[in-house]
């Protein structure tokens, strides 16, 4: 069962267009462990000259990947650190979600699932994840 996710994408680029489907993820009941998708600005570390700037956004993703229990990785930019992420996570054994073609021979890897679309993975993420619970408040109980 699949609880948590982390999401592998261009930061620059299509970080907007995968937002609302962060956000589709969320209402699912899916954690997203991507602490960056929720970043407004975060500039480009590598022109700052701050190493340890760079190092540390560098570990948060590899936690963020090790919190989760898949990585969803969004397939149509392209983007470096979102390959070192999809690496790490086949290094890892994580679940690999991948939506869109594939950018490399990691996306052959057994522990991968290739999805055309947006539309047939939340088809298919829909059989694996449970409805999260309604809540409804006391007042309008019906007793």
């Amino acid at each position: 069962m699949i609880k948590s996710v982390y999401v592998a994408c261009s930061f620059r680029t299509d970080r907007w267009i995968t937002r609302p489907r962060v956000q589709q993820l969320r209402r699912m009941g899916i954690e997203v462990t991507s602490r960056w998708i929720d970043t407004e600005e975060w500039g480009n570390p590598l022109g700052s000259g701050d190493d340890g700037l760079c190092a540390l956004y560098a570990r948060q993703d590899f936690e963020d990947i090790d919190r989760a229990d898949a990585v969803l990785y969004f397939a149509d930019f392209v983007s470096v650190g979102k390959h070192v992420e999809l690496g790490y996570a086949c290094a890892k054994g994580k679940l690999v979600l991948i939506v869109g073609h594939p950018t490399s021979v990691f996306c052959f890897l057994p522990n991968v699932q290739r999805f055309d679309t947006w539309g047939t993975f939340v088809t298919w993420l829909t059989m694996r994840v449970p409805a999260p619970p309604v809540q409804i408040p006391l007042d309008e109980l019906p007793f």
